[in-house]
């Protein structure tokens, strides 16, 4: 993919996919271009990157796509994984287009992290019909066109692909799951993840159960089509906060106990309790028969019983229950 600028009056800048196919010595190839060129140029979509243009210079055919200053889906990750809930978006996006892409008989085939442009919040997927086309007049060519995944580029396309097969709509969508895995775990798909990376899913449950299936080896045990799996996708849900682990580190702390509402606070309680049985021993010292006629010590009242019936005629809350043992971390 190359920046190229338009000579016209608004000097529109462009960005130029060459492809790798020679139309001089066969002119089949030529229309079987042009024919693609103008079925992806009526697809229209906000997450598709608009084609604008077509043509062949040389022999060698051209598409021109309206310029966007953005980075690439693979560029972004290198950074970090996605919170599970934007991949999710990011998924939903991806199936729209595609959606729309497979209601007029055109096919990704070539889905990568290259191949997804990132640009002020918005998704734009590029290189919609290239790989048919290239797949078309060169069935030799099995590998992903999309430039800057890497060594890992093959891991995002079906296995049908990579063996010289045709691909359709469920070949999109397991490389729309490669993408999903590979925001949220951090690696394609094949690789060991790092350990504990696998607990991201858990902040949208039943997002890797979709994910699983959309990259089944077969291709009849996946969604049957883009909006099958986009359907799947909006039935799975992000976590409510409240159920959330707390970070490594920061213990769980149990609520405070509320106050028995179903009779009186167990301090006032303890407090009656004290006050009766003060009376019972006064009661026994002056009629308890005793020859000893100096004046009864007065009863003292322990200072955390004295405490708790002040904090009783205050009107003070009771005291919490006492916290649990801090529960286990979140999983590595």
């Amino acid at each position: 993919m190359h920046e190229a600028q338009r000579l016209d009056a608004e000097e529109t800048r462009l960005a130029l996919a060459v492809l790798p196919v020679d139309c001089e010595s066969d002119p089949a190839q030529a229309q079987r271009f042009a024919a693609l060129g103008e079925a992806a140029q009526r697809i229209l979509h906000p997450a598709l990157l608009p084609l604008v243009g077509q043509g062949v210079q040389l022999g060698v055919p051209y598409l021109l796509y309206r310029h966007v200053d953005a980075q690439t889906l693979d560029a972004t990750l290198a950074e970090r994984p996605l919170p599970a809930p934007d991949a999710r978006a990011l998924g939903r996006a991806l199936l729209g287009a595609l959606d729309v892409a497979h209601a007029e008989g055109l096919h990704h085939l070539d889905l990568t992290p290259a191949n997804v442009l990132l640009a002020d919040g918005r998704l734009r997927l590029l290189g919609l019909g290239i790989a048919t086309l290239v797949r078309a007049v060169s069935p030799d060519k099995t590998g992903p066109t999309g430039r800057g995944s890497g060594v890992d580029a093959r891991r995002y396309l079906a296995p049908e692909l990579l063996r010289g097969e045709a691909g359709d709509a469920r070949s999109d969508v397991y490389s729309v799951g490669a993408l999903l895995h590979r925001a949220v775990v951090g690696v394609a798909p094949g690789r060991p993840p790092v350990p504990g990376a696998l607990v991201a899913y858990d902040a949208s449950p039943g997002l890797r159960e979709v994910v699983e299936r959309a990259l089944s080896m077969e291709p009849e045990a996946r969604f049957a089509s883009a909006a099958e799996m986009a359907a799947a996708l909006d039935a799975t849900v992000p976590a409510p906060i409240s159920s959330a682990p707390p970070a490594r580190g920061e213990p769980m702390v149990a609520p405070a106990r509320p106050p028995d509402r179903a009779g009186l606070p167990t301090g006032l309680l303890l407090a009656g309790a004290l006050l009766v049985l003060g009376a019972a021993l006064i009661a026994m010292l002056v009629f308890g028969g005793g020859t000893d006629d100096a004046a009864p010590e007065p009863l003292v009242v322990p200072e955390e019983s004295a405490a708790r019936e002040a904090g009783e005629a205050d009107g003070a809350p009771p005291d919490p229950a006492t916290p649990g043992p801090a529960a286990q971390g979140a999983e590595d």
